[in-house]
This record gives C-alpha cells, sequence and structure tokens, in this order.
C-alpha cells in the first residue's frame, strides 16, 4: 500500500526532523500516479524554501544518465557491451583489452575508482580526464572484483562523447533530457541558477547545519554532475531501458546498496527477494536516491540537501517498502560466536585518495580513514571501532551515522583486500 500524500509528507517531516536534515524532497509513482513531498530548505543561510521545483546535484544518480544515452548509442551503432574501450575512444587505448563497456557499466574493471582532479571547465575537460585514465593503474585486475568506480563512469561519458558526436552535456540534452521533457534537469551551472537551486549541508560535532561550498566539475558531469528534481527523475526512471537492469556482477558487501550491480542499475533486491533496481548518490553535502520496483510498478525518488541525507532515505525507504509488503537490504546478521583473529586484519590498506588502517587498540578493531590527494582537502581523518558480525566482516559507523559493512578478502593468513564503501582497498606488503 503506497502512503497518501498526508501520510507521505508526515513519514518526510518525521524523519528529516529526528536526523536534522535541512530540506528534502521524497516522490512516490505509483502506476503513474505522483504524490510528492517537501521538506524544510535548501539553503539554510538564505532560508529559501525547498519545493518540487528545486533543483538538487543528484550526484551518482547520474550515472543512469550516462548509462542511458550510451545503451541507445550502442544499439544504432551495433556495438556490443563486450567490447573492449581501448578500441572505440583514443584516449584509452592504452588501457588493457580485458576493460570492456560491460566492466565499466557493472563496476568490474579494475580501475582505480576515486581521481577527483579538475580539468577544467572548457568543452575538453572529459577527454583530458580520459587520458589521464591509463596512466593511474589499477587497483584489481578486470573482472577480479567488484568495485565501485567514478572514474570508469568518465570513461563512458568520454564513449558517450565518442559516438554521440558531441560533447556530453550536449548529447545528454539531445537524447535523454530533451526527448523525455525533462525540464528541470540540467548538466550546466549556468543553466542550473536560473531555477531554485539547492546546496549541500553538513551536520556540525555541536548539532548546527553548516552549508558547503557549491562545487562544479565538468570532468565529472559522466559519474555526478546532473542537477535535477524529483518530479524529473521519476519520470527519467520510468524510461530507462530493460537493459540497465540486467544483473552483471556480484558485491561482496550486499548490505550496502544490494546484492549486485547491473548494466547501469544497482540490484537493490532486499531479504523478501522482489526485484528492486535503482542508484544512490552521495556528494559534498547532498545525497540522491532512486528505485524502480517492476513488480508492483512503483517508483522512488528522493533528494535531500544534506551529506547525512541518507539516514532519512533509510527511515523513509524502510517505510514504503513496508507498505508495499516487501523487505529492504537489511544489515549483516550477528554471529555471537565469531572468534576476531586480529592479525588477520590489521594493516595498511590503499587505493586512489584514501588510505585505511585498521589497528588493534586495547582488543578492539578500529579503522582510520584518511581522505588522500585533493579530497584531503574536502574531509578530514576519521576514526572508528569495527564491531565483529561474522568472519571477515564487521560493522562501521560512518561520520554521516550510517552503518557501515565492512568486509575483509583473501584466502590466505592475512586479507588481502578491504572492502566498504562498496570500493576495494588493497593491502600493503608489511
Amino acid at each position: 500500500m503506497i502512503p497518501s500524500a498526508d501520510d507521505l509528507q508526515a513519514l518526510l517531516d518525521d524523519a528529516c526532523r529526528r536526523h536534522r536534515v535541512p530540506g528534502a524532497v521524497l516522490g512516490v509513482d505509483a502506476g503513474g500516479t505522483t504524490s510528492i513531498a517537501v521538506h524544510g530548505v535548501g539553503n539554510v543561510v538564505t532560508g529559501e524554501p525547498m519545493t518540487a521545483d528545486t533543483l538538487s546535484q543528484v550526484a551518482s544518480v547520474s550515472k543512469l544518465f550516462t548509462a542511458h544515452a550510451l545503451h541507445g548509442l550502442l544499439l544504432e551503432h551495433g556495438i556490443g557491451v563486450d567490447t573492449a574501450v581501448s578500441a572505440l575512444v583514443p584516449e584509452l587505448a592504452a588501457l588493457d583489452p580485458a576493460i570492456t563497456i560491460r566492466r565499466l557499466l557493472d563496476h568490474t574493471s579494475g580501475l582505480q575508482g576515486d581521481l577527483w582532479d579538475d580539468f577544467g571547465a572548457n568543452g575538453d575537460a572529459i577527454p583530458r580526464f580520459a587520458a589521464a585514465l591509463p596512466s593511474i593503474g589499477s587497483i584489481t585486475a578486470p573482472g577480479e572484483l567488484f568495485s565501485y568506480c567514478n572514474t570508469g563512469y568518465v570513461a563512458l561519458g568520454r564513449l558517450v562523447e565518442v559516438l554521440g558526436g558531441s560533447t556530453f552535456d550536449r548529447v545528454i540534452d539531445r537524447r535523454v533530457i530533451a526527448p523525455l521533457g525533462l525540464g528541470h534537469t540540467t548538466l550546466r551551472l549556468t543553466d542550473a541558477v536560473q531555477h531554485r537551486l539547492a546546496i549541500g549541508h553538513d551536520l556540525k560535532g555541536d548539532g548546527t547545519l553548516a552549508a558547503r561550498p557549491y562545487i562544479s566539475m565538468r570532468c565529472l558531469t559522466p559519474t555526478g554532475g546532473v542537477m535535477s528534481t524529483v518530479p524529473d527523475l521519476l519520470r527519467f526512471a520510468r524510461s530507462i531501458p530493460a537493459v540497465m537492469r540486467e544483473r552483471s556482477s556480484t558485491n561482496p558487501e550486499p548490505w550496502t546498496a544490494g546484492p549486485g550491480w547491473c548494466l547501469g542499475m544497482t540490484d537493490c533486491t532486499g531479504a523478501d527477494g522482489t526485484s528492486v533496481f535503482g542508484h544512490d548518490g552521495l556528494w559534498v553535502g547532498a545525497g540522491a536516491y532512486v528505485r524502480v520496483v517492476p513488480s508492483h510498478d512503483v517508483v522512488i525518488a528522493m533528494v535531500g540537501a544534506a551529506g547525512h541525507a541518507r539516514t532519512v532515505w533509510q527511515d523513509v525507504y524502510a517505510a514504503l517498502l513496508t507498505g508495499l509488503g516487501l523487505e529492504g537490504v537489511g544489515l549483516p546478521p550477528a554471529d555471537p560466536t565469531v572468534d576476531v583473529d586480529a592479525a588477520r586484519y590489521t594493516g595498511t590498506y590503499r587505493r586512489l585518495s584514501q588510505d585505511v588502517r585498521v589497528e588493534e587498540v586495547d582488543g578492539v578493531l578500529q579503522m582510520t580513514t584518511v581522505p588522500t590527494g585533493v579530497i584531503a582537502a574536502l574531509s578530514s581523518p576519521t576514526t572508528v571501532p569495527l564491531q565483529p558480525r561474522s568472519r571477515d566482516v564487521f560493522l562501521a559507523r560512518a561520520s554521516t551515522g550510517v552503518d557501515l559493512p565492512v568486509v575483509f578478502l583473501g584466502d590466505g593468513q592475512h586479507a588481502t583486500y578491504l572492502h566498504t564503501g562498496m570500493r576495494v582497498a588493497k593491502r600493503e606488503p608489511t
């Protein structure tokens, strides 16, 4: 059962107030009938209210736009998803030919995933970013493991440009935004400021909210640059081609977003086994979420003007699933008999833009995450205890208040990889 408009509003208001999220919009489309709830403000400095037409950065939900356009272009050009991207994109000619379109779509390319360098605001930003990818190296072999990869979607964005014959934003305009009538969706900040525009916020340690500077990098538009509204996201989600829901890879930490990845979408199927697909987005001070439940003809979308908006999403999404008679993904179950072998896990694990140290302190494992490179200026190191759930599976409380699974992988005496936030970090030799 889908809640009434009044109940949807009460659900969102309650969650936002409890979690101190300043502004959010939640929408449900059930069989073509849409209900929208709006809460709070999009800017705590100006007090400008959130509305259904307030644009928000949808962060990684942008990847759905990239995949949508790409699948249409592949069909038109007669190109299969198992084609090596190095054969199609000149800037990527030096990549391992085992890195195929499929492995970029389903996050199994093995590429280092988080390059945050800015390549300027001109039309060559994405080609320049793509040209840097062969030099940043890989974290795993192609096809070895699922590891969420922002750089891979910039590579796909460059492929969209090559096949679409124009800059990425123009191809998305022509092939997705205009045909679907998404009048409040854009990839250009110069267009977005002509509308209401939410900014990001962080919850400080003293309980106050701080506005975050607006960050827009043209090179990252294929992986996170779309600005949109909940009504537009609902309409867009209904247009997503079925091929994007074809399961293609397996997530070692299925409790974070779902058990695997499709050719563009996340497989968000929960404990009851009913197929659910979608995507989450998290950026500096902002969050966005989309879910599609084909068997119930239901689409859900939410945007939140806060880095901790996921706490609101978890509450409202769980309530909506319960109303549909469904169960969500949940957290890893606890095994009270687990015996933690600390030596297996302690060490330093690295990936591009982040170092992770696992240490034993007073008999308790703790994980320290240290941002590196460009991202170090935007976030600070954090240290959290690891709560054992079973062998190689732990739980950590993120700074946003969300419980995140931490999974260690490897067949030897010592773990080879640490997998959290859907990303792999590789253990440094001791």
